[in-house]
């Protein structure tokens, strides 16, 4: 689990700010006050762990996000030429034998002699890592720094590794060791850095603008746990499960029916074939109308939200969800609705979320839940991105058992309509003509 990041000279970022999380995050602040800077670095990180990267250090165009080239994420603000991190996580460890055999000639016998070593780790103790990044900013992002730390719970070091020139190497996979320390080397990999790779990798984003629902859906099967970026493969993972009826993966179901039913009003959605019967046509009824549609003819806020849903539903405990503006297009009240979606994905699914919000009604049905006891104050905080004398902070500001925030309560985002209403009190009515009576 993600549990902090600090950045310095990057985009928005000129001097280190640090991002403290909780399993349930709300990001606030002013637009472009530097919250996409925060989401877009998590991006890059995660398509530089992927697959077989040994190319550059931080991928930083790819399936994820397009940042353009590397001396662009340079903030011009900063006098230091290198960007810095430190990235802070939990991970499982695994529990694994490793066994290699290497069979080698032998010049005096003619006779080939095989020589193994067997390495075996013992149990799953979870571990704390802290990656600490030093990038110049270069065409070819070959110079600078990586520092691994992994310690258990009471701070015993248990692995350790630093890289002071990173040309071969991407994050979180130093350069391949030589033969004799090749064996050590592979095994270190699959014990410590392979489990925070993995972090990353579960990584899930749906960003601002969610793609608008089809009415007509292809039985093709969509990537494995992911909706995509845009939700544009939510609504085959939706149809999948309708049609599944949930048996392979109980829960999923009833998760989404229930939070379709709750923010968005619908009900007894369901799936009919269409044409050949290769296609297929998801349906709902307005519970006020009562009234079935096909889900794409409800209107904006139901392609927006459904793909938030279904991406929650079909992720596994751990993995970590980062939406933009869940709320988009969505009644006030629903987004109040939104906050405990993010309750039950956490506290029931065991999914985490980072929740990039202009919504105060999120944050404020989650403070509700924290104050009635159903949800602990220290699974919810809140990172406030504002900018201060031209240079952009960030203040992390945990919930209290109270649901009161810990620090100074940003009034643009909580106050802002009271001291519209307080000035619309203040002003003098309009005198009343005769016309305004007429019928």
């Amino acid at each position: 689990m993600l549990k902090a990041l600090e950045l310095e000279n990057f985009r928005a970022f000129s001097k280190r700010v640090r991002f403290e999380f909780r399993p349930i995050t709300v990001l606030i602040g002013r637009n472009s006050s530097g919250k996409s800077s925060l989401l877009k670095w998590l991006q890059m990180a995660r398509q530089s762990v992927e697959g077989d990267n040994e190319r550059e250090f931080l991928t930083v165009n790819g399936p994820h996000v397009e940042l353009g080239a590397w001396n662009d994420m340079r903030n011009k603000a900063a006098r230091a030429r290198k960007h810095r991190f430190i990235l802070e996580l939990e991970a499982q460890l695994r529990e694994f034998t490793f066994n290699v055999r290497v069979e080698r000639g032998n010049s005096l016998t003619g006779e080939s002699e095989k020589d193994g070593k067997t390495v075996a780790y013992d149990g799953t103790p979870m571990a704390r890592f802290r990656v600490t990044g030093d990038v110049m900013y270069q065409t070819d992002l070959a110079f600078g720094l990586q520092e691994i730390l992994v310690e258990n719970r009471d701070r015993r070091r248990l692995f350790s590794n630093t890289i002071r020139n990173l040309k071969g190497s991407s994050l979180l996979k130093p350069r391949r060791a030589e033969s004799p320390d090749l064996l050590t080397a592979m095994a270190d990999d699959l014990r410590f850095l392979e489990p925070a790779r993995n972090v990353l990798e579960k990584m899930r984003h749906l960003s601002a603008l969610r793609r608008e629902s089809r009415g007509v859906i292809d039985l093709r099967m969509p990537p494995a746990g992911e909706a995509g970026h845009e939700g544009e493969h939510a609504m085959q993972h939706l149809v999948g499960i309708l049609t599944d009826g949930g048996r392979k993966a109980p829960g999923q179901l009833d998760f989404i029916l229930r939070h379709a039913l709750s923010v968005l009003g619908i009900e007894d959605i369901k799936v009919a074939r269409a044409g050949d019967g290769l296609l297929m046509r998801p349906e709902g009824r307005n519970i006020e109308t009562r009234a079935s549609h096909r889900l794409s003819d409800f209107g904006f806020g139901v392609s927006q939200a459904l793909p938030v849903f279904v991406q929650g539903a079909i992720m596994n405990e751990g993995e970590l969800l980062t939406v933009e503006q869940p709320e988009a297009q969505l009644h006030p009240t629903a987004q109040l609705e939104l906050g405990s979606f993010f309750a039950e994905l956490w506290k029931k699914r065991r999914v985490p979320s980072i929740i990039e919000t202009h919504s105060s009604n999120i944050l404020l049905r989650l403070r509700r839940l924290v104050r009635s006891g159903e949800l602990p104050a220290e699974d919810v905080g809140v990172a406030y991105v504002h900018v201060e004398k031209g240079v952009t902070t960030v203040t992390n500001m945990p919930v209290k058992p109270d649901g009161e925030l810990d620090g100074h309560l940003p009034m643009e985002f909580f106050g802002a309509d009271l001291f519209e209403a307080l000035e619309f009190n203040a002003l003098p009515r309009p005198a009343v003509t005769g016309a305004d009576h007429a019928g």
